[in-house]
């Protein structure tokens, strides 16, 4: 999942900078451990240093 990383200053709004064909349940994934995180000011999170997020299954 290299070049997910998202960014997070406290009141403000999620930064997610995706670099590559990344899907939209990790995009959110990230945005909810930003969220359920305490953050300071500016803090980055990258989703390599954190583990994986796992995707949930979809039936199509």
């Amino acid at each position: 999942m290299a070049g997910l990383i998202g960014k997070r200053a406290p009141g403000q709004a999620i930064q997610i900078n995706v670099g590559g064909p990344q899907s939209l349940e990790t995009r959110v994934g990230l945005a909810q451990q930003l969220l359920a995180e305490p953050s300071v000011e500016g803090e980055v999170v990258n989703v390599e240093s954190v583990g994986e997020v796992e995707e949930p299954v979809t039936d199509e």
